[in-house]
């Protein structure tokens, strides 16, 4: 009888394992074509330039919890707005590439796990490489937003849209956006670490059997 329910357990298991490889790998083919599609859209901008920008969206604004729409006069030229847009598309580059290194490794663990092979060598690996990633994208994402909000503080003369007499300078904060992504990726070492110790056991409880 237990046997029998160990056989439905692990036949469940690799049908479950199975469903989420099909998803895992539609969603890494998104992230592909996230990479893809930034990557064409730069090549257009440095290309064409102003072209590839909808009319009237060039005195739009985002600082984050604060949107300007600016007016024709107050809208600066395209060549200072052009760093700002390939850098945000640089940034939706390194997003998506991040995004299919983390599916890429998530499906290792799930095509094990459809093996019947849920506790094998490549979890501790795989959630290692996935706790690196985070703490190192989190690092890039702060650096990148830091300088794209300089980019666009300068571009968009954001000290001039005020009266000068009430405003001596400009700055811009930097977030602590990183802290999330150390967390995640010191959360991801420990369960690496549990995982592998967790395999140590089980093979030495095999070999004294």
């Amino acid at each position: 009888m237990e046997t029998k329910n160990n056989l439905n357990s692990e036949k469940s298991m690799k049908s479950f394992s199975k469903g989420i490889c099909r998803a895992v790998r539609i969603l890494r083919g998104f992230a592909i074509a996230g990479v893809i599609v930034c990557g064409i859209f730069a090549a257009l901008v440095l290309i064409l330039g102003e072209k590839m920008v909808v009319p009237g969206t060039m005195g739009d604004v985002d600082l984050g919890a604060i949107s300007l729409k600016l007016s024709e006069q107050g809208t600066p030229a395209f060549a200072q707005i052009k760093p700002v847009i390939l850098l945000e598309l640089g940034f939706g580059m390194l997003t998506s590439g991040l995004l299919w290194f983390v599916f890429s490794e998530l499906l290792k663990i799930t095509e094990d796990a459809r093996e019947g092979r849920p506790f094998s060598g490549n979890v501790p690996s795989s959630l290692r490489k996935l706790g690196i990633a985070a703490m190192v994208y989190g690092l890039l994402k702060t650096v990148l937003e830091r300088i794209l909000m300089d980019q666009t503080v300068s571009a968009y003369r954001i000290a001039s849209l005020w009266k000068p007499e009430l405003v001596k300078s400009t700055d811009v904060g930097s977030p602590l956006n990183i802290l999330p992504f150390v967390f995640i990726g010191l959360l991801l070492f420990f369960f690496s670490y549990v995982f592998r110790y967790g395999m140590k056991l089980q093979q030495e409880s095999d070999e004294t059997l």
